[in-house]
């Protein structure tokens, strides 16, 4: 293994010092014994890692660290004034010395450099070199690996502040894999001109701002088995099948390599740039005036590219309050062949964590499978939180147990972890605690609102049905007693009861035995005439006459006689 010392040592031209730092693969025990350990996600977590402020506002922006006194940093992060960089902004460096209880420190950017070759159109060369200090007392060095032939798993990593203004970091969220998808060469022009120069996968994590938005991740790191950790790379861009980071589209995300930049950097600084390499034998030898290759400015149909500040784009709701910021955001990326997370290593302490799924699952019109060749990776969540998931994220999200980190060189998968750090520099008691997505809460109640008011509107209809039933037999028996009382028995003077009976069966209309010309009665013949009647009077008493003499009645015909 050996470091690359790069200065500059005339005007124009780059000389290369090499520096080989033995550095043994084993480590003893106290009986003298020889064991081997695997890189794991905590040793990503003793490197020290740092955010980009500008005027204060905290940015997606990551910064991989050269030294105590400079690092890199996406040109497109930085703000602009035609081709100059705007320094009446404030740029300041938020830095995490380490994992765990490891102080944090902010520091002031005095200078900038961006590399001559960028170009914002395409994104080629996207980066910059940018210094907080006069770089005569360097304490510390970053390392950066140079051979990816050793690079046995890639960690990406996401860093955010809970709290700003007291730099209280959230949890890290890391995603593991060292597969590229087939679709990164349709999507990105200057991938498909510097294929060498870019690493390119689906993953992405929930913004800290909006969580329906899904960002990309900030810095890279290589595990170098047995037992190194070396950054290599930072997010240069995204490409969206659509037009904006926060829909369910495809995005493939794209990171700038930063070992062929080191010549560049150390002319920039006039110092040595720690580079890793494990074989001391590795020829390397960066130009300083490295460039990558031009790309065609012109837009893939369909796609778009976003890149510099995530949060700032994302479209945040004004009524979000600011417990969101407290929020930490929880990360997404494929799931295995078989679409199971497995398990993964964690800083955790046997906690479970969500497994998340592909951030662009589904396929699109203008492409392939989404799957490529990134369908092997293996993932699993942020332990210690809680965090609701979008749209396609939902669909295949599990638990699984945090378990140890296999090595990556035996089996080429890949893994996703996530950390809990504790923050012993912050008096915040809720640090790491996940918040709920209001839409989680709000889809339950409207769903079962529905339910119910579906409910109470059959048994109201089926009420209703039911009393006008009600209601309809009873007018009906009502009019049947009225029909029954209007009923008026015939006479039939002086006929005998069969004919009678003829009668009313004639009348029948339900009588099977009734002719179709119902015999009508036969006539009442009339009454003989009377013959006069002789009425004897009653004795009266009138006025003390007697009266005793019989009565004729008279006849009906008036003679003019009384």
């Amino acid at each position: 293994m050996k470091l690359l010392g790069i200065k500059r040592l005339l005007a124009a031209v780059t000389a290369f010092q090499a520096a080989v730092l033995a550095k043994d693969n084993t480590t003893s025990t106290k009986d003298n014994t020889v064991t081997k350990r695997d890189v794991t996600v905590n040793d990503v977590l003793d490197f020290k890692s740092a955010l980009l402020l500008i005027d204060g506002k905290e940015t997606s922006c990551e910064s991989a660290l050269i030294d105590s006194g400079a690092g890199f940093v996406a040109a497109s992060c930085l703000k602009f004034t035609g081709s100059k960089v705007d320094m009446t902004r404030a740029y300041e460096l938020v830095i995490k010395m380490g994992r765990g209880s490891s102080p944090t420190v902010t520091k002031t950017i005095s200078s900038i450099d961006v590399h001559p070759e960028y170009d914002s159109g395409t994104l080629v060369n996207n980066l910059a070199v940018v210094q907080f200090g006069d770089g005569s007392n360097i304490e510390w060095h970053n390392y950066i690996g140079i051979d990816p032939s050793e690079w046995n798993n890639l960690y990406f990593i996401r860093r955010s502040l809970q709290n700003v203004p007291s730099r209280t970091w959230s949890d890290v969220i890391a995603y593991s894999s060292t597969d590229t998808p087939d679709k990164c060469l349709n999507a990105s022009t200057s991938y498909a001109a510097n294929p060498k120069d870019f690493l390119c996968n689906y993953a992405a994590s929930l913004s800290i701002f909006n969580q329906e938005c899904k960002i990309p991740y900030g810095t890279v790191f290589a595990a170098i088995q047995p037992s190194d950790v070396a950054v290599v790379a930072l997010h240069s861009h995204s490409a969206v099948y659509g037009n904006s980071m926060c829909s369910q589209d495809t995005k493939l995300h794209y990171y700038t390599l930063l070992r062929n930049y080191l010549a560049w950097a150390a002319t920039t600084l006039n110092r040595a740039i720690g580079g890793f390499v494990l074989d001391a034998s590795y020829d390397f030898s960066p130009d300083s005036s490295y460039s990558m290759k031009s790309a065609s400015k012109s837009n893939i149909d369909g796609v778009d590219l976003f890149y510099g500040d995530q949060y700032a784009q994302d479209p945040i709701d004004s009524s979000l309050s600011a417990d969101i910021y407290r929020t930490p955001a929880s990360q997404t990326g494929p799931t295995n062949s078989g679409g199971t997370p497995t398990p993964t290593d964690s800083a955790g302490n046997g906690s479970k964590s969500s497994s998340p799924t592909n951030a662009d699952g589904s396929s699109h019109t203008n492409d392939a499978s989404e799957t490529g060749s990134s369908s092997k990776n293996k993932s699993s969540s942020k332990s210690g939180s809680d965090h609701s998931k979008t749209g396609s994220d939902a669909a295949t999200d599990s638990n699984t147990e945090i378990g140890d980190l296999s090595n990556d060189s035996e089996n080429g998968d890949t893994e996703t972890d996530s950390l809990s750090e504790s923050n012993s520099d912050s008096s915040d008691s809720s640090g790491g605690s996940g918040g709920v997505s209001p839409i989680a809460i709000v889809i339950p109640v409207i769903i079962v609102i529905l339910i119910i008011g579906g409910a109470g509107i059959v048994w109201y209809v089926r009420r209703r049905r039911k009393k006008n039933e009600e209601r309809m037999n009873a007018l009906n028996n009502a009019n049947n007693e009225d029909d029954d009382d209007d009923i008026t028995p015939m006479h039939h003077p002086n006929e005998s009861t069969s004919s009678i009976m003829n009668y009313y069966q004639s009348q029948d209309p339900y009588n099977p035995h009734q002719q179709a010309h119902p015999q009508q009665p036969p006539p009442i013949p009339p009454m003989p005439p009377m013959p006069p009647q002789q009425h004897t009077m009653s004795q009266y008493t009138t006025n003390s006459h007697m009266f005793n003499q019989p009565y004729t009645a008279r006849s009906t015909q008036y003679d003019g006689n009384l």
